[in-house]
């Protein structure tokens, strides 16, 4: 008896001394630790530190340090415990981008391989992030955590030191616990059954939500009560010191809240945004991760995304429109459509759609389609949703493409109004009328309502309009905004229609009407250039090969001289004009249209500097005069020999003049007045 006392007695303290012995063991990991140098990622294993822990990783050491990456399965794992995850704590190189984050994730099983990271069936559960900006710093883990990995959330980083600490592995069961579901989509407002928690040890667990805001849940029960739209986390978790079980399961729920809009005219612009609207994917095919898009101007939908069409069904849903107190609600939107198959097919694949309440029928609305596909936006047309007065509604774009074709539809400003829209539109957008001509024809007001409409002028300096009949007055040289404008009334909404009106006073320097000469752009200094681009008029004399030198018989299609008189030598002042490759280079360059030579011509363009003097460049428009002259070179074979030192003069005509003429006069290159 004394013999089973004494064993008894020391078994119990070795277990005692065991345990008080069972300390916490620390890995410290570094670049050394994995032996991997430079930059060149590779994949490693069997490493350890200090612990029974065994390390693998796709790394490199660039910067002599841990080099991980978010791609190509780089990361550390663990592939046997070295116990409980007890802290972490990561210490970062200063090469490292402010902005990168570090995951670190747990598990009660082992990683066969760092491709385990790149999954969500396999990576485990997050249970620390790091982020550069942050500094060094330590998280203590919770939960039961036998097993741990690290990878990249974003783009190449470099860690000094990874320090974990282990402390020795809990004795307790896993529960094992699992939803049903790992995410839930749930509409607020509608019933909502939470996924089923599988719990086969019947272990006691506390419900919790990380978003109480979202959802609250009962901690006792699961039950699930939904609060607004928004993302929360759903978490069923053996609570502490329980001396059985550890363990946790979560969900994600994702609450969506469809908001009821009973105030019109309602108008969403889709600049950036879906606003108030939900993308709905019904289904997407392999390799299309999305539908709808946001853009700087418009919403657009395609099912073409990796140089390939796939198979989709998407929607863009409205919030619901509350037409109780409407009258005449009608709903109007812009939009193109191309890359469709054809028109018919833009119609079966681009469509308009109208269901009551949030879960009715969907019924297909008319609305205007283009007589071709292209990029330019259309109105739909006043769509008429009368016959949904005292009742709430949603409407939504269906999108459809197959593995054969994926058009492009876009979409912005769109309206339910109650009443109908004015639909005032003029012909034209923007229209140029020279000052002083004659009956000049304006841009139509389409008025299809016959409504009274007030005319109006942004600038009343340019032109003057009446403002009941919309008679134009051109005054002045300028810019102005013409606007029609309605005020609105008990059927049609308020509406307006504009376009920009530009006054051209031909009499103005530079204008067509009143180009300058050779002889006056040769005359000015470099910072009496003309800001903008000016009408000058001469006769084409050649054009400048290699250098400048001056060439009719071999020449060049990218330039041409201008000269202000038939006859010219050495002493003469000779234009070079930059041709760009548009349709002035075609129709007065000399090389394909040598007949050129000697007439008169206009060019639209800059005054800069060209071959060393003063010259047009960045031409953009031109016109013949029907002028011409038979060009006669004397001796002069460089465009800079104009600016040779000489004592001939010309008046502001261009005209050779003696040393007697009175006025003023241009002497090598400048205006002088000679008395």
């Amino acid at each position: 008896m004394n013999k089973i006392l004494r064993y008894s007695f020391v078994a119990l303290l070795a277990m005692m001394f065991g345990n008080a012995m069972a300390t916490d063991v620390t890995d410290e990991l570094t670049r050394a630790t994995f032996g991997v140098e430079g930059t060149q990622y590779k994949n490693v294993s069997g490493k350890t530190a200090t612990s029974t822990a065994v390390y693998a990783a796709n790394m490199a050491g660039g910067n002599d340090a841990i080099q991980l990456r978010s791609k190509d399965n780089s990361g550390i794992i663990t592939t046997t415990s070295g116990g409980r995850i007890k802290s972490v704590k990561v210490e970062w190189n200063s090469n490292t981008d402010g902005s990168r984050v570090l995951d670190v994730y747990g598990k009660t099983t082992a990683y066969e391989a760092t491709s385990d990271l790149y999954s969500s069936s396999t990576q485990g559960t997050k249970i620390a992030s790091f982020t550069k900006s942050d500094g060094t710093k330590t998280e203590t883990i919770s939960g039961d955590y036998q097993f741990i990995a690290f990878r990249s959330n974003s783009g190449a980083m470099y860690i000094s030191k990874i320090t974990v600490v282990w402390e020795p592995a809990s004795t307790l069961e896993n529960a094992n616990l699992s939803f049903s579901e790992e995410s839930v989509t749930v509409r607020l407002g509608k019933p909502f059954t939470a996924p089923t928690l599988v719990n086969e040890k019947s272990a006691p667990v506390v419900y919790s939500s990380s978003n109480d805001e979202v959802a609250e849940v009962n901690a006792e029960t699961g039950a699930v009560t939904l609060k607004a739209g928004g993302e929360t986390t759903i978490t069923a978790a053996v609570p502490e010191g329980n001396t059985s079980f550890y363990g946790q399961a979560s969900y994600l729920l994702k609450v969506i809240e469809i908001p009821t809009v009973n105030t019109f005219p309602f108008s969403e612009t889709f600049a950036n945004t879906f606003g108030k609207f939900l993308v709905e994917d019904v289904s997407l095919g392999d390799g299309l991760s999305y539908v709808w898009a946001k853009n700087s101007g418009y919403v657009k939908a395609s099912g073409y995304a990796n140089n390939a069409a796939h198979a989709a069904e998407s929607w863009l849903v409205s919030p619901l429109f509350d037409l109780t107190n409407a009258s005449a609600p009608n709903m109007l939107f812009e939009y193109a459509v191309n890359y469709f198959a054809s028109v018919d097919a833009a119609k079966q694949n681009a469509s308009v759609w109208v269901r009551e309440g949030d879960e009715g029928e969907w019924t297909k609305l008319e609305i205007a389609y283009p007589e071709e596909l292209s990029w330019t936006f259309i109105s739909s047309g006043s769509v008429d949703l009368s016959a949904y007065v005292g009742k709430t509604i949603q409407i939504g774009f269906k999108y459809m493409s197959t593995d054969e074709n994926a058009g492009t539809w876009e979409i912005k400003n769109f309206k339910v109004i109650d009443g109908q829209d004015a639909e005032l539109e003029f012909s034209k957008d923007k229209v140029s009328i020279v000052l002083g001509t004659e009956n000049p024809e304006y841009p139509t007001l389409t008025n299809p309502h016959n409504l009274t409409v007030v005319y109006s002028s942004s600038n009343t300096d340019a032109a003057e309009i009446d403002a009941e009949t919309g008679a134009i007055t051109l005054k002045a040289d300028g810019k102005t905004t013409i606007k029609a404008t309605f005020a609105g009334n008990d059927e049609y909404l308020a509406g307006e229609a504009s376009y920009e009106l530009t006054v051209i006073d031909e009499s103005i320097k530079g204008r067509k009407g009143n180009p300058y000469t050779v002889t006056e752009i040769q005359a000015l200094e470099e910072n009496a250039y003309p800001t903008d681009k000016v009408w000058v008029i001469g006769y084409i004399a050649g054009c400048a090969a290699n250098g400048g030198v001056i060439s009719k018989d071999d020449p060049v299609n990218s330039n041409i001289l201008l000269t202000a008189t038939a006859t010219f030598d050495e002493t003469d002042v000779l234009l070079p004009v930059a041709i760009p490759n548009n349709a002035s280079r075609t129709a007065i360059n000399i090389k394909d249209n040598p007949t050129n030579v000697g007439k008169e011509v206009k060019v639209y363009g800059k005054v800069q500097k060209y071959f060393g003097v003063n010259g047009v460049k960045e031409v953009t428009s031109h016109e013949f005069t029907g002028n011409s002259v038979d060009i006669v070179v004397t001796g002069i074979t460089n465009i800079n020999a104009a600016k040779a030192e000489n004592a001939v003069r010309y008046n502001l005509a261009g005209q050779k003049v003696n040393a007697g003429y009175k006025g003023v006069v241009i002497m090598n290159g400048k205006k002088m007045l000679n008395k």
